[in-house]
């Protein structure tokens, strides 16, 4: 699995020495970040930059990138020209708080509904100052899987605003396990409910800050970033609030909450899980590709975005990561998010769906790596090289949570993939079968995790 680090070194020299000859770095960094751009988004934002980029498609063949694949959309549309939804507008002064009874009743043939918070009440705002929706698909029970939505992420100007690499506006999830018509689904099998926290912010959820940048370009200007993931989120937990004061809270059984996530929204779940077993009592998590390998320089964009006050305020984080993250050094999550709630909560049932050589993990990697746009690509050169000991960090930090809590489980794929649950490829066998499952689907697992997980047996060989 582990490609030859010495070959991934004379890559990156190469394109090293081909940047270093340019003479605008900036635009090599557009072209970085377009590539980045042309792989995860539908509707790219840019035109072509003139000028080969071989080097640049290189590199991203070096870490296994399809620039195919598209996963994000940073193009605006708005809420109501998602004609496959019903859209409920939330009025508490008129009494309309589209809870799940009334969404039940009145959803008719539409996939979903998309919800719309209360204009006199929400501070909830997209990262492009769009606004903020989330979404409801009524089970056939009380009992709530919480979304958190995949999208990327950005952190300042060039990656929110001159080529976006995160969802910055709000799009809807409708494939996977959001199908409730797929009879194969084991959402549907199990009756729940889903309540998505759609992701727009792109800060992982975390953020509460407002930037206004400079692009210091002819592409740009000043620019003006909201980051609000807190805030979006925490409305989206009042919904569930107001469902929950509709049930019998005197019988816990009589509802239950289980908490998942993709890429950004893994990273999002790990980030709020504390948070909702002990004000929700969420009783297990399931995440998706995306387990916490992240770089040093991750942890200055988490001053930018806000983090440490949300963590002080709301969190209620420790002295210990409050003085960490206020120091810029709050970027491993083994060892400061999720490792602790795991000893913490030594039981918990936590699930793990990913690929072996997950190329958007080691991508994302790369880009949060450096902020030193002036060199061009060159200053991100260096992650090329770490991003192939994804593998090994990743069944390192899996049988690491394992040890502290027998509870976890995982189900991986000898891919590339990225993100299982929110898409259509969940239901092939083929593409998602793990190489040790003794036959157990990855249907069949998700179906088992909300009862009881299995982790396949996987060999030395495949850690490598």
């Amino acid at each position: 699995m582990l490609r030859s680090l010495s070959a991934v070194a004379l890559v990156v020299s190469q394109v090293a020495d081909a940047a270093s000859a340019r003479a605008d770095p900036k635009q090599e960094l557009h072209e970085f970040l377009q590539t980045v751009q042309d792989m995860v988004v539908p509707n790219p934002t840019h035109a072509p930059i003139p000028g080969a980029r071989a080097d640049i498609y290189t590199l991203a063949g070096v870490i296994g990138v399809n620039t195919t694949d598209r996963l994000l959309d940073v193009q605006p549309v708005p809420i109501d020209m998602y004609t496959d939804f019903a859209v409920c507008d939330i009025n508490l002064a008129a009494g309309q708080d589209c809870n799940m009874t009334y969404l039940r009743a009145n959803q008719g043939a539409s996939k979903g509904w998309i919800v719309r918070p209360d204009p006199t009440e929400t501070k909830a705002i997209c990262n492009d100052g769009t606004p903020f929706a989330f979404q409801v698909f009524p089970g056939t029970t009380d009992n709530v899987l919480f979304w958190f939505q995949g999208g990327g992420g950005c952190f300042n100007y060039e990656m929110c605003r001159a080529v976006p690499v995160a969802t910055i506006n709000f799009r809807p999830e409708d494939s996977g396990i959001f199908d409730f018509s797929n009879s194969e689904n084991p959402v549907v099998k199990g009756g729940w409910s889903i309540i998505v926290n759609n992701y727009c912010s792109g800060d992982l959820f975390l953020g509460n800050a407002t930037i206004v940048t400079n692009g210091s370009d002819s592409e740009g200007g000043d620019s003006t970033i909201h980051f609000r993931g807190a805030l979006n989120t925490l409305e989206v937990f009042g919904y569930y609030d107001r469902h929950l004061q509709r049930l019998d809270e005197t019988n816990s059984s009589s509802h239950r909450l289980s908490v998942s996530g993709c890429s950004a929204g893994s990273l999002g779940a790990q980030l709020w899980n504390d948070y909702m077993v002990q004000n929700y009592r969420a009783e297990r998590t399931l995440l998706d590709s995306y387990i916490g390998m992240i770089p040093e320089q991750f942890g200055v964009f988490v001053q930018v975005m806000g983090w440490c006050k949300v963590g002080e305020d709301i969190l209620g984080w420790t002295e210990e990561l409050l003085a960490l993250c206020n120091a810029g050094g709050l970027y491993n999550f083994e060892s400061y998010v999720y490792g602790p709630f795991l000893q913490n909560h030594v039981g918990y049932p936590l699930g793990y769906l990913g690929s072996f050589d997950d190329a958007t993990q080691k991508l994302f990697y790369v880009l949060t790596s450096s902020d030193d746009y002036e060199s061009g690509i060159t200053s991100f050169a260096p992650a090329f090289g770490e991003s192939q000991k994804f593998t090994s960090t990743l069944f390192g930090i899996l049988d690491n949570y394992t040890a502290i809590n027998p509870a976890s489980t995982y189900y991986l794929v000898d891919s590339a993939m990225h993100c299982f649950l929110p898409e259509d490829y969940l239901y092939n066998e083929t593409l998602t079968a793990a190489p040790h499952g003794d036959n157990q689907s990855m249907l069949e697992y998700i179906d088992a995790f909300l009862n009881v997980a299995v982790t396949p047996q996987y060999t030395e060989e495949d850690k490598l």
